[in-house]
């Protein structure tokens, strides 16, 4: 087999330049070891690995300058190497590579394990939020790659001097409620909170600068912000309208109030003219009395739907009327299963028929009819006509049928009139 000495020029470079690479995997091996603090086993193997590589290099470094010299003065290594199968130098190079590989993976585990600069500054730079520490002087000591990107946005360059750094965040930052400290905003619309603080490490000062990502509480808060403006316009327009409500409600209760007394003394008034017509033979005062103790009643708001009937029902007996009611009907006309508004706006409105047939239609009959159910649109219709004469004119509602007007249709009711052939009141409610 081929001694190393007679391998061609070539081969002896290549072989060189292997244990040169060799030779530098040894010496990174021995610095990381010396970095992360390793035991002095990693050292040391890897010194040995470092030193039979040298010795190898050197002698192939002899063995390449003596092969063409006439007297050839080899050094000992050089002596032994020289006349070595070439292919056991090889495996002898492959095997110590193999052990540096070896060497390498076992300081690498180690060094995860191990807490050192370089695992320090790794963690720093996997933070989110920037970290940036500096002397007393702005002198940079330790900075992540977030608080450099901070900085080269609000700056435009890296972080120098961390002294500098602090006076451009106090000049680029804003007055928020989001947190304490200074809050800036940043090109990739982000926001962050900015706080110094100082730190004493060994007998220095050192200065820490954090930035602290807010920007989904900034958003958060300004949206609770924007609800909270939308929500005391909305309470602004609530106390608005319930002041109104509360004026209408009272205008409501007056007017009401006014039609029930506008109506109840001109159907007494009506009662009383006939009693001052009538013969003395045929004057009744006892139907009087009554008629009037209701008028008292309903200025007191003391009447019950029972009570508002019986006084209807007099006063139709005053005015020699005779009231007649047809339809779908429950026990009397004040058990109508309607609301308490709907009821009273279906008695104002037999109440101004029956004042109106006694003094315009001069009839002596008042028809009530009433639908309920399929036979009604709407679910409720009352109909209410006279036996007097029909109207010469088209009606026109003023006073009490105006009145009657707002009373239904605040109810939730239509009221319709009709002049021809006769007179015809029509109210449709809802069921």
């Amino acid at each position: 087999m081929t001694a190393y000495i007679n391998l061609a020029e070539y081969c002896h470079t290549f072989f060189a330049i292997s244990a040169i690479v060799l030779i530098l995997g040894a010496a990174y091996i021995i610095a990381a070891a010396v970095a992360m603090r390793l035991s002095r086993g990693y050292a040391t193997c890897s010194v040995v690995l470092a030193a039979a590589v040298f010795i190898i290099l050197q002698s192939m470094a002899d063995v390449s300058l003596c092969a063409n010299e006439v007297d050839p003065r080899f050094s000992l290594p050089a002596v032994i190497l020289k006349d070595v199968p070439w292919i056991i130098v090889a495996l002898v190079m492959v095997v110590i590579f193999a052990a540096e590989v070896l060497c390498l993976v076992a300081v690498n585990r180690a060094g995860r394990d191990k807490l050192s600069p370089g695992s320090v500054k790794e963690s720093l730079d996997a933070l989110p939020d920037g970290v940036c520490f500096f002397s007393e002087d702005g002198r940079i000591l330790l900075s992540n790659r977030r608080m450099q990107h901070i900085s080269s946005d609000i700056t435009g360059i890296g972080i120098l001097n961390g002294e500098k750094l602090w006076r451009c965040i106090e000049e680029k930052s804003v007055k928020t409620d989001v947190s304490d400290g200074l809050v800036i905003f940043t090109s990739d619309s982000k926001v962050w909170n900015v706080r110094r603080s100082e730190i004493e490490a060994e007998g220095n000062r050192i200065n820490e600068i954090v930035a602290l990502d807010v920007t989904e509480q900034y958003e958060l808060r300004r949206e609770l912000e924007e609800r909270n403006e939308r929500l005391n316009s909305v309470n602004e327009r609530l106390r608005i309208f319930s002041r109104d409500m509360s004026r209408l409600t009272a205008e409501k209760e007056l007017l009401d109030a006014k039609i029930k007394v506008h109506d109840d003394l001109g159907r007494s008034l009506l009662a009383f003219r006939a009693y001052l017509t009538a013969e003395p033979s045929k004057r009744d005062r006892s139907k009087l009395l009554p008629l009037w103790r209701y008028v008292i009643s309903v200025m007191k708001k003391e009447t019950a739907p029972s009570e508002e009937w019986d006084a209807i029902e007099k006063t139709a007996e005053s005015l020699h009327i005779q009231i007649e009611i047809n339809g779908d009907l429950p026990a009397g006309l004040a058990d109508l299963p309607v609301s308490g508004e709907v009821r009273s706006a279906i008695m104002a409105a037999i109440r101004e028929c029956l004042t109106n047939t006694a003094r315009h239609a001069r009839g002596d009959r008042l028809f009530i009819l009433i639908k309920c159910g399929a036979d009604a649109p709407h679910g409720i219709r009352v109909e209410i006509t006279n036996n007097g004469r029909a109207p010469l004119v088209p009606i026109q509602e003023a006073g009490g049928l105006s009145n009657l007007r707002h009373m239904v249709e605040r109810a939730g009711g239509i009221m319709t009139i009709e002049s021809s052939p006769q007179f015809l009141l029509r109210l449709d409610f809802k069921s």
